[in-house]
């Protein structure tokens, strides 16, 4: 086909609209980008609408609080970047129900141990308080809610490190090392049990003494003997 001629249309456009533009199109269409500029911008054109509505039901001081607290639990989250680790948890968690890792089922268990053991902590810590009448100091306090959390979160922790053990020897990557986690366990709970019930009164000096060095010598133990059956197991692989 012959081409007689080109016509040339020229459209002039200021720079500095085009490029606003641009920017803001680009902006708009980054998820990344539109969650951390858009999302806190539309908590901020909230605040007027609900100092309104709260005014109009006697609570502006308790709207502000909320949104303000909502403002700052994002900025927060997005400055250490929780919620990329919290997706990265939940996908870890999701391909774990799939893989048949024990782990994730004693990890279950461990977290609700927990939950029972700060309640008992804290009931303990209400016993306390109410069977005295000049008032317990921080110290004793304290001392309290670990002797009533304690024997739940040391059950936890034990059965979240068997959870582990179980998996990376399922895995084939098992090391006698890893069996320490339970004894080590163990070994901090002696030890916490001790100085906590002879905070509380309940024991004596010579107990304390017991269960510090029962503690010591359990964490020892464990470390030396999957030490030592750790360094046989490579030689016999590289014998064979």
């Amino acid at each position: 086909m012959p081409v007689d001629g080109v016509s040339r249309v020229v459209v002039r456009q200021a720079q500095d609209l085009e490029s606003m533009y641009y920017t803001i199109k680009q902006v708009l269409g980054d998820p990344e980008t539109r969650g951390t500029l858009l999302v806190p911008l539309g908590i901020l054109l909230l605040i007027y609408p609900l100092t309104l509505v709260a005014t109009l039901l006697d609570l502006p001081g308790a709207a502000l609080g909320l949104v303000s607290g909502l403002l700052g639990l994002y900025l927060l989250g997005r400055g250490i970047g929780i919620y990329r680790r919290l997706a990265d948890r939940g996908v870890r968690a999701w391909q774990a129900l799939f893989t048949g890792r024990v782990s994730l089922v004693t990890h279950v268990v461990a977290a609700a141990l927990v939950l029972v053991g700060v309640v008992v902590g804290v009931q303990t810590v209400e016993g306390t308080q109410a069977g005295t009448t000049d008032g317990p100091g921080v110290l004793k306090l304290a001392a309290a809610f670990v002797s009533g959390a304690l024997r739940w979160i040391a059950a936890a922790g034990v059965t979240a490190s068997f959870g582990h053990v179980t998996d990376e020897y399922l895995a084939g990557q098992f090391r006698w090392q890893y069996l320490n986690a339970p004894f080590y366990v163990v070994a901090i709970t002696a030890v916490l049990h001790g100085v906590s019930s002879f905070l509380l009164g309940g024991t004596s000096l010579g107990y304390l003494a017991l269960m510090l060095t029962t503690g010591t010598l359990l964490g020892l133990a464990s470390t030396l003997s999957f030490a030592v059956a750790e360094s046989r197991t490579e030689g016999e692989s590289q014998v064979t």
